[in-house]
């Protein structure tokens, strides 16, 4: 009996001038069993619990960043799902099409379709499943949501997942850079997911974590009787990612040599195992990451010039969390979304007060603070709600230098804009950023407060925690 044949036809825009085309029976005469799953929006697949289907109809306008977003999401998990689109806009360009093709599109047909135009394409596209069965993809499970997904709707974010599939479509080295805790190894592993070279491992290496003397032997592996205690052959990780991704992180920890070992094996893609006489070929691609100045770390000797320039063909610089400081709503919704199943299933939500706290705070360690601070909460109180105190953060960093003296009219003014940016967070906070019940609230006219929103530079849909995005990372098998 033949797999069903599932489509998920993505409804973006309707159009009338279509002509009436029976999905289900074109599909029949492919496969008897065929079935259809509609669903009206990405956001509303549930692909944990939905098998993969064997092709996308999406029906579209104009091509926006939230298609190529939506796109990305589900392609991420079913990577071997083929898609169509059709454009329906009556004023439709070839740059909207381009943009699909660039986009993740398989193939398009423009407004009016008809049956006859369709027809082609699914054969084409259907041929492209295999016929043993349907792909399926690991589904992602709560406990691994914090690992496997970035969230966010800063610039700073978007144009990181803007980037990735061009990054992905390409075979060269990246370098990633940015400092402790902001996500560069869910970028090179959303990199890998996004690439030709998902269906192989994923295999990454701590630097720092490994001795100098073992670096050789961790990355090319050595062959039986290398040395006293090589009592049988043991594969290094370069072997372990055949086909795939070697991912090196804090590699400013290398010392002078092994950073020479590296260099070679990045020229030729060669490498030879302690104790071998042959050298292999690898077909591997390198991501690498670090937290350090690696221009200023060249000025001072500490590392080669001639490997900067391998490693860095291109690069991803990310943001510390202080610079897209209104992704911190979002994330402390979905931190706590986590840690909500995780531990005890109780939903939880933070006060106006712990937000603004949340808001103010530096966060030196960026993302991955957030989220300890977020855990140690949840695990720390039973209440529902959870307060500045729970939070138990300085209301501010001290940069090391003391401030200038201000005068007493100066330190009045700074105090009244910083209560009255405070009130307007916590009001936002209350209200999920509805501009209309917030201005009710405050007692205040709509315009008022808009204005004191562009005075203190608060963006109303930093609140609106619905309007995430939420860029999947592929855990590995």
């Amino acid at each position: 009996m033949s797999s069903p044949f599932l489509i998920s036809n993505i409804l973006d825009a309707a159009c009338d001038r279509c002509t009436p085309v029976s999905l289900h029976s074109l599909l029949q005469q492919f496969d008897p069993e065929a079935t259809i799953a509609v669903n009206a929006s990405t956001s509303s697949i549930d692909f944990g619990s939905i098998a993969a289907p064997s092709l996308h109809i999406l029906r579209l306008g104009h091509w926006t960043e939230e298609l190529t977003q939506g796109l990305a999401l589900m392609q991420a998990h079913w990577p071997s799902t083929p898609t169509i689109g059709v454009f329906c806009a009556a004023d439709q360009t070839y740059k909207d099409i381009l943009a699909g093709l660039r986009g993740g599109l398989n193939d398009y047909v423009t407004c009016p379709v008809t049956s006859k135009d369709l027809m082609p394409r699914l054969h084409r596209l259907y041929t492209m499943v295999p016929k043993e069965g349907l792909h399926t993809v690991e589904p992602f499970s709560q406990a691994r949501a914090t690992s496997s997904i970035m969230v966010g709707q800063s610039p700073p974010f978007a144009a990181i997942i803007k980037k990735i599939p061009l990054l992905a479509g390409t075979d060269v080295t990246v370098l990633i850079t940015g400092e402790t805790g902001t996500g560069k190894e869910l970028v090179a592993r959303a990199i890998h997911y996004r690439s030709t070279r998902r269906g192989h491992p994923f295999i990454a290496l701590n630097c720092s974590a490994v001795p100098d003397i073992l670096f050789e032997n961790e990355l090319f592996g050595h062959m039986q009787g290398a040395y006293t205690d090589a009592r049988q052959t043991e594969p290094g990780l370069v072997e372990e990612a055949e086909g795939g991704t070697l991912f090196l992180d804090e590699i400013d920890s290398l010392s002078r040599p092994a950073q020479a070992k590296l260099l070679r094996f990045i020229q030729h893609r060669e490498y030879r195992p302690i104790g071998s006489a042959r050298t292999r070929q690898a077909n591997v691609r390198l991501l690498v990451a670090t937290n350090a100045d690696l221009r200023q770390r060249i000025r001072t000797g500490e590392f080669r010039e001639d490997l900067f320039h391998r490693i860095n063909v291109m690069d991803v610089a990310l943001p510390p969390l202080r610079q897209r400081a209104s992704d911190i709503p979002l994330l402390a919704r979905h931190f706590l979304q986590q840690y909500q199943t995780d531990w005890d299933g109780k939903e939880r939500r933070l006060t106006p007060d712990a937000m603004t706290l949340l808001l103010h705070y530096d966060w030196p360690g960026n993302i991955r603070e957030l989220e300890s601070v977020l855990h140690r909460a949840v695990m720390l109180t039973a209440n529902p709600v959870i307060s500045a105190e729970v939070l138990d953060l300085p209301i501010a960093v001290s940069s090391g230098q003391q401030p200038a003296p201000l005068t007493l009219k100066q330190a009045k003014q700074r105090a009244a804009e910083a209560c009255e940016k405070s009130y307007v967070v916590c009001l936002l906070t209350n209200t999920h950023g509805n501009i209309s019940l917030a201005a009710r609230q405050a007692r205040i006219d709509r315009r008022a407060l808009q204005r004191l929103l562009h005075k203190h530079q608060v963006d109303r849909h930093t609140f609106n925690t619905t309007e995430a995005v939420s860029f999947p990372v592929m855990p590995e098998k």
